[in-house]
């Protein structure tokens, strides 16, 4: 049997098996449009993130989408478009599920009434941007990294030679001033 499975393989050996397979599709976050997709972006990714955990199976899409669309209102009061506030709420929802467990909530994530209370959402924000913080200074780092090594590569040698020049002119006008 071999160690590595493409996907259709692990499909078919689990069928084998016994089991039965159905694949969950988790919503991008560029094909989110709607409240309504927001909504089951949310159940989505509770359930993607706490599998464990037993959740009610129903939705209530009434008071789970003025809930969301309270909340995609208030990105739009920051001066976003629609389409951009829908995309950061989906984000916001992704990271809240994301960063739960650094956020010492008293209990877990289960409504979508959470999208409501500011503190939480603060601190998910705040979370989420010291994490791009972190991927930036990373980025930096690596690139000065590259630079420096290209820069000795290419450059090390001619200034060194440059430098030797350089010294030995001035020691030749040194010693014809004597």
């Amino acid at each position: 049997m071999n160690l590595y499975f493409d996907e259709q393989e692990a499909v078919e050996e689990l069928q084998k098996r016994g089991y039965r397979v159905f694949k969950e599709s988790y919503p991008d976050f560029e094909s989110i449009r709607t409240a309504k997709d927001l909504v089951e972006l949310f159940y989505a990714r509770r359930k993607y993130y706490n599998s464990a955990r037993k959740f009610p199976q129903s939705i209530n899409y009434g008071g789970d989408t003025k809930i969301v669309s309270s909340f995609i209102r208030s990105r739009e009061k920051l001066g976003l478009s629609r389409k951009h506030a829908i995309q950061e709420c989906a984000e916001l929802i992704e990271n809240m599920f994301k960063y739960e467990k650094h956020m010492s909530l008293k209990e877990p994530i289960i409504s979508v009434n959470i999208l409501a209370v500011r503190p939480i959402m603060d601190r998910v924000c705040s979370i989420a941007n010291e994490e791009n913080r972190e991927v930036v200074t990373r980025e930096n780092d690596r690139y000065l990294n590259q630079f420096y090594e290209d820069y000795e590569k290419e450059y090390y040698e001619r200034d060194d030679e440059i430098a030797r020049q350089k010294r030995k002119e001035i020691l030749d006008a040194l010693d014809g001033e004597e």
